[in-house]
């Protein structure tokens, strides 16, 4: 949970005054108008006329779901997954939800991901990506801690799963999913793939389920 202490907040296209007062209990200050001092823009839309203003002056632009898993959630993790240099989606989450961001242009500068691609969602468990030393990441040199959440899996119901790396993607299991790796190649491009409880291996970038037989 990051800190809101000695902040600026200005709200545009909506007005909540529980989560003003929240800020405020929180050591956080809300004004009506950008100014030097802001820190934070939460916005309803991108696209508003403060919100650009904003980002034109390199305030920072959120929406309201991302602000709260930012800085009300105790258990809040974020990552961006890897796509060929890219970085194309942000994957907040806490305990219980996970939210998807991406920029809201192609033409975006990549430390603004203020469009939602998935809104809140519950879910029962988490697979971070993670790049563990092996023939392929020796030579790309793309394995270690800098390279967890380069892809993300969530169980969203039984068997029922949505993988976020290079795009957002749902998918069934055969069986429950046990392990999930994401080594990164050449390029930074991700070969992400599950395997169940079965030894079914899920390929996520090749689109390809690999039977044991």
């Amino acid at each position: 949970m990051a800190p809101l202490k000695g902040k600026t907040i200005v709200f545009t296209g909506f007005r909540d005054k529980e989560l003003q007062e929240r800020i405020v209990a929180k050591g956080g200050r809300v004004a009506s108008a950008i100014s030097q001092h802001t820190d934070i823009v939460i916005a309803s839309t991108v696209k508003s006329a403060k919100a650009v203003k904003a980002r034109e002056q390199g305030v920072r632009v959120m929406n309201r779901a991302e602000f709260d898993a930012e800085f009300f959630s105790s258990s809040f993790k974020h990552y961006l997954t890897h796509d060929n240099g890219g970085r194309s989606f942000k994957v907040c989450f806490d305990s219980r939800r996970f939210w998807v961001f991406k920029p809201s242009s192609p033409d975006d500068d990549v430390t603004s991901y203020d469009a939602v691609a998935v809104k809140p969602t519950p879910y029962t468990r988490v697979f971070i990506g993670r790049s563990p030393l092996n023939e392929r990441t020796r030579f790309s040199g793309a394995y270690g801690p800098k390279f967890d959440g380069n892809s993300m899996l969530f169980e969203i119901a039984p068997r029922r799963y949505m993988f976020v790396g290079h795009c957002i993607r749902l998918f069934n299991s055969t069986e429950p999913i046990e392990k999930f790796v994401s080594p990164v190649g050449n390029s930074d491009v991700p070969y992400p793939y599950a395997i169940d409880r079965s030894g079914h291996v899920y390929m996520l970038l090749e689109e390809v389920v690999l039977t044991v037989v």
